[in-house]
């Protein structure tokens, strides 16, 4: 029998979901990436946490739509795909770092993760990764700073430039909106 992941009226609603053809590319594309990563881990930099550039380079040619950069020195920054492939990998816990025998900060994957990984359908495997990077996707993890009191991509944003609270309907001058936030 296969574990539950999802509580059971979460599952019932996974499962009446469709994946169009952008969600499709999309999961192709998170599958290239990790893929990638199980068979090239690699040292990231001291300060960011970040892959070097001649890392990055073959991966992004692999997507299904690779990012033309015409700089004359990318970074691995440049490629937004990169960057946000690594904050889903990361907030997801299927990429991880962890120091080698030198002492070198490593990027891999997360074996017992990515086993569960591989077990869920196309539906379950989209929205555990919109939860990990509405609940978990911290600008931090990959190098990146937002100037807000919650460091998230998603509910950072919001707070800074949104007027309303996504998930309750409530203005973010209400004092309940900051109090969830705490």
């Amino acid at each position: 029998m296969k574990p539950m992941l999802f509580e059971p009226k979460t599952a019932e609603a996974i499962a009446a979901f469709t994946l169009s053809d952008h969600h499709q590319v999309f999961l192709r594309d998170v599958n290239v990436f990790l893929d990638y990563l199980v068979k090239n881990p690699v040292q990231v930099s001291k300060s960011k946490n970040l892959p070097p550039v001649k890392w990055a380079e073959p991966l992004n040619s692999l997507l299904y739509s690779p990012e033309v950069l015409t700089l004359k020195r990318p970074m691995t920054t440049n490629y937004a795909r990169l960057m946000g492939l690594l904050l889903l990998g990361r907030s997801s816990g299927l990429a991880a770092l962890r120091p080698d025998s030198r002492g070198n900060t490593v990027l891999h994957i997360n074996g017992a993760l990515y086993q569960q990984w591989q077990g869920m359908n196309g539906a379950e495997r989209y929205f555990s990764l919109l939860e990990a990077w509405i609940n978990r996707g911290y600008a931090m993890s990959v190098g990146e700073r937002i100037n807000t009191i919650d460091n998230r991509f998603l509910p950072g944003f919001m707070m800074r430039y949104g007027d309303t609270d996504l998930w309750q309907g409530k203005a973010a001058r209400d004092p309940g909106f900051w109090l969830r936030r705490g």
